[in-house]
């Protein structure tokens, strides 16, 4: 989707077209919150945007989030932009990350190759989570330096050589698939269920981090797919195999959680284990 601002003092108008040749108006105000370090000075035509809307009560729609996609970005000026997986990290005497190895799953600037990137950070690096993270309850602050680490799927959008190391302007969270085996039943009240999946050996978690089980939680958000719906979600025992989709976080003592927004039932992890 391209947008284009007009402004208008603080109620800023942005007009929004999909690939369909639809449009629609926003309205922008002090109240509108701007994800991935984007502002509406920043928000330039042809910017590609994601955005969430409430109408007024004069019918108007108000922008109420507004995330510039990252390939968006990457087309303006000489920057380049991708999604991928992080393998390896470097940290400084106080443990703050400094750089990391990335692999992308797509073409990165000039590389078609996807052989291993060193992403270089700094202070002015920005961290940042997709509006389908803030939608799925995850805070717009929850991603930062101390959530990189190897495993983990990211968005870069840097400067410099696409073919050996970039600086990174922007680093966003993103999500991750995989698959695993149930330990046990899920627990919890819906719509919050919390599960526990066997990793494959062939998981990039069991690759990167050594886990060999990882915790999980839904939400009201969590999307089920094909026949499985809560009541069969909550059906399930262990040895059912589950592919998952959502965001991985990790707390202050170290443990990982994936927040789940979408899941899915299939028959062998073997297919299932991968980012996305």
């Amino acid at each position: 989707m391209s947008c284009r601002t007009q402004n208008q003092g603080l109620d800023q108008r942005l007009l929004k077209s999909s690939d369909t040749g639809l449009s629609s108006t926003f309205a922008i105000n002090s109240s509108t919150h701007f994800s991935s370090g984007a502002s509406a000075a920043t928000i330039q035509t042809g910017s590609i945007v994601a955005v969430v809307g409430a109408i007024q009560s004069d019918g108007t729609l108000l922008a109420t989030n507004i995330s510039v996609s990252m390939s968006g970005q990457a087309m303006q000026g000489a920057q380049s932009g991708g999604s991928g997986i992080i393998t390896a990290v470097s940290s400084d005497n106080t443990g703050a990350v400094t750089s990391f190895t990335f692999v992308p799953r797509e073409d990165y600037g000039d590389q078609t190759t996807h052989a291993p990137l060193t992403v270089m950070l700094n202070a002015s690096t920005t961290y940042s989570v997709s509006e389908d993270a803030v939608q799925q309850g995850i805070s717009a602050t929850a991603f930062n330096n101390a959530q990189i680490f190897p495993g983990q799927s990211v968005e870069v959008i840097g400067t410099g050589s696409a073919s050996s190391a970039i600086t990174a302007q922007s680093v966003r969270l993103a999500a991750e698939s995989l698959s695993g085996t149930l330990t046990g039943s899920p627990q919890g009240v819906s719509p919050t269920y919390t599960f526990v999946l066997q990793l494959p050996a062939s998981s990039f978690l069991t690759t990167y981090q050594s886990l060999t089980t990882l915790n999980a939680a839904t939400d009201a958000q969590t999307q089920y797919e094909d026949s499985l719906g809560t009541t069969a979600f909550t059906s399930l025992t262990s040895s059912a195999n589950l592919e998952v989709h959502g965001f991985l976080l990790r707390d202050s003592s170290g443990n990982f959680l994936l927040t789940v927004a979408d899941i899915s039932q299939i028959q062998d992890t073997s297919t299932g284990s991968g980012d996305n």
